[in-house]
């Protein structure tokens, strides 16, 4: 169960001592981020942006050059400005939390991968397939081999590659790989009604996930 409200209570306490303690420190950007997350994920982009603005600022204060901190915050922005629709600004974010990665050596690394598959959905947005697709290839290959057990993550990948291949007019391999998502085997439970909704649309089984929505 996600608990927004209770989070977001927490980190808004977080942020009233650091504001009377240690307004700079690594901590209190963290918070800013952390809470700029949770109202993203409540869809709420303008405080999240405001939020991790925050972040950004005090990160670059600590450190003196790249880090792995600044380049997550970086892609959150980025999740961010493709949620209000703002493609160029999320490639561009995006583009800069990968490239900054890779800088601070984690480019085989988790994060690298989620970061990867915010690059591709933006590219995507910014109607650029082809550039999505060697994307989110990228980003399956690396989550794949480091987080092989997170069936969902990588379910919603596939969905997310199968989204580009229909777009490039690529029906057939669009279709084999909602199968290979589906395949995988993830509880549908498990997985957002929305990816739900396109495996369904992308294999043409109208009959996966019986019972689970309204």
């Amino acid at each position: 169960v996600r608990r927004f409200d209770e989070a977001e209570a927490e980190y808004l306490r977080a942020l009233s001592i650091c504001a009377g303690h240690h307004p700079a420190g690594v901590a209190c950007a963290q918070a800013h981020n952390n809470l700029g997350m949770t109202y993203y994920r409540r869809q709420q982009y303008a405080p999240a942006r405001a939020q991790m603005q925050q972040a950004l600022t005090r990160y670059r204060d600590v450190y003196a050059g790249p880090h792995l901190n600044i380049a997550i915050t970086l892609g959150t922005l980025a999740n961010v400005a493709i949620g209000e629709g703002h493609a160029p600004e999320a490639v561009a974010l995006a583009r800069d939390a990968v490239a900054m990665i890779d800088t601070v050596g984690m480019a085989r690394s988790p994060v690298a991968a989620t970061t990867r598959n915010s690059l591709a959905a933006a590219l995507w947005l910014a109607g650029q397939n082809a550039e999505a697709l060697v994307e989110i290839d990228l980003a399956i290959g690396i989550f794949d081999q480091v987080r092989p057990a997170v069936l969902g993550r990588r379910t919603m990948m596939r969905v997310q590659r199968a989204q580009i291949l229909r777009d490039l007019g690529r029906t057939d391999d669009a279709r084999a790989t909602a199968e290979a998502a589906i395949a995988l085997g993830a509880p549908g439970a498990e997985l957002a009604a929305r990816t739900r909704q396109l495996l369904r649309e992308l294999s043409g089984r109208t009959d996966l996930y019986p019972g689970l929505d309204p």
